[in-house]
């Protein structure tokens, strides 16, 4: 009687630990299936929800500038993905970054291509090979291919505590995708000439590229060739510190130009003779002053007194400037005057010298850095902007050929200048932002501590606290 009484016992205890086990394995199959089920909703959002941008350099956030465009963005935009036969780490932030356009505006939408099914795809846009995880950006005006090199941009620097070249990366995803968002739905594009054929010089590269970024279309031109004169599609015109004069009839050609509403660019060095372009400018209302302007102020130049930091006016075209506090350097300035034909015309200080600065008159022939007998006290504009009244014509003149080059705030202000000029409708001025991360160092003591407590202290307080916890067991 008493081992039956134990075998039912037992046996409600096996169904009762059966109906326990059945629900628990019925739990775990739903918590599973909830947990799926959430993965995969979560999974349908963008990576604008699911991705927080935690990296110092800000690489999955968009800047406002880029807001501003591509909310304005009223047409579609279809964005082509070359797939490459691997998603690296960097191509992945690209993906990640335009969810983030795709966010702001439903108008843009990605598609992504298979060049092993497609191999002839990119044919239709591009005579070149394009690299992997490319992109194609197509509007019902025009298209532009930004090849991948263009977003993962590398360049080299040399390390003098090594001396040798180090390999640097940085990601301009933002600034490709949205200058080519702005490429395809622009009406109007930006056409600028420099003029040639007067020992001109070579615009930097690094100007030429910005140029390409802001979307503005660059190219030479001889107003003594074909036709002569200045194109009519010219939005601006540059003439980018010539050694040589311009001749007469170049000169006739500028001046019909600025009688349409012209612009004008002129860049011009302290050591170049120019009277045919003198006269030109006299004749607008501004006036060479010969030798190179010297500070006296530390504030006001940089290592040397003739490497200047100009007084910045604040106008039309600092307004696009993406930040308010930067400098502008101008090595080997002459001074521009306001001249006594100026009837007609709005003269404009753009750069100019401190009221304690001086005009060196013969700086070849001079030794001294200090002002001498014959040297004339005073500031000075170093970059002005003369309007013509009835026109709407401008002539806008820099004194040192180092305007537009890449340092300090230079380039920044030249983009910024020809934006405004030209009334251009958006500007992309937007850094690459750098996937160098800066080395740990620690110094000697600093190491040997960590040493000294990673590889003995940590051990030894393991062995103790285990030997404690082993003995209190044993005695239980």
């Amino acid at each position: 009687m008493e081992d039956n009484n134990i075998s039912k016992k037992n046996k409600a205890g096996k169904r009762k630990r059966t109906r326990l086990g059945g629900y628990s394995f019925l739990v775990c199959i739903i918590a599973a299936a909830i947990v799926i089920i959430i993965n995969m909703i979560v999974g349908s959002f963008p990576s604008t929800v699911t991705k927080l941008d935690i990296s110092d350099e800000g690489l999955y956030t968009i800047s406002e500038e880029t807001e501003k465009i591509v909310s304005a963005v009223n047409e579609d935009i279809t964005v082509y993905y070359l797939k490459g036969a691997s998603i690296s780490e960097e191509a992945q932030m690209m993906l990640d970054l335009l969810d983030r356009y795709k966010a702001i505006n439903s108008h843009i939408s990605v598609q992504t291509v298979d060049p092993v099914l497609k191999p002839t795809f990119y044919t239709k846009y591009t005579d070149t090979t394009p690299s992997e995880n490319s992109l194609i950006f197509e509007s019902a005006k025009r298209y532009k291919l930004v090849d991948f090199s263009n977003i993962l941009v590398t360049s080299q620097s040399f390390d003098y505590s090594t001396y040798s070249y180090v390999t640097n990366y940085s990601f301009a995803g933002e600034s490709a995708i949205t200058s080519a968002i702005e490429y395809v739905t622009s009406n109007d594009l930006t056409t600028v000439y420099a003029v040639s054929g007067n020992g001109e010089a070579n615009m930097s590269e690094a100007l030429t590229s910005a140029l390409s970024t802001d979307n503005i279309n660059y190219s030479t031109v001889s107003l003594m060739n074909g036709e002569g004169g200045v194109p009519n599609d010219a939005d601006c015109v540059i003439i980018y510190s010539p050694s040589y004069d311009l001749t007469e009839e170049e000169i006739e050609y500028l001046n019909s130009y600025m009688e349409n509403g012209g612009k004008l660019i002129l860049v011009t060095s302290y050591s170049a003779s120019l009277p045919n372009i003198e006269a030109f400018t006299e004749s607008h209302g501004l006036t060479w002053a010969d030798g190179v302007v010297f500070e006296t102020s530390q504030s006001y130049f940089y290592q040397y007194p003739y490497y200047l930091l100009p007084q910045i006016t604040k106008n039309d075209i600092t307004s696009l400037l993406t930040s308010a506090n930067i400098n502008i350097l101008m090595p080997a300035s002459h001074g521009i005057l306001k001249s006594e034909n100026s009837d007609g015309v709005t003269i404009e200080s753009l750069l100019s010298s401190s009221e304690s600065s001086f005009l060196k008159n013969d700086p070849e022939n001079s030794s001294t850095f200090e002002k001498e007998d014959g040297d004339t006290e005073g500031s000075f504009m170093i970059g002005a902007r003369s309007t013509d009244s009835e026109t709407g014509g401008q002539l806008i003149w820099f004194s040192s050929p180092y305007i537009a080059q890449n340092s300090a705030g230079n380039l920044e202000y030249f983009i910024a200048l020809l934006n405004s000029v030209c009334e251009k409708e958006a500007s992309v001025t937007i850094a690459a932002k750098t996937l160098m991360s800066e080395a740990l160092v620690v110094p000697e003591a600093s190491a040997n501590l960590l040493m000294i407590v990673m590889c003995v202290v940590i051990p030894i307080a393991i062995m103790v606290l285990g030997l404690l916890i082993w003995n209190y067991r044993r005695k239980r």
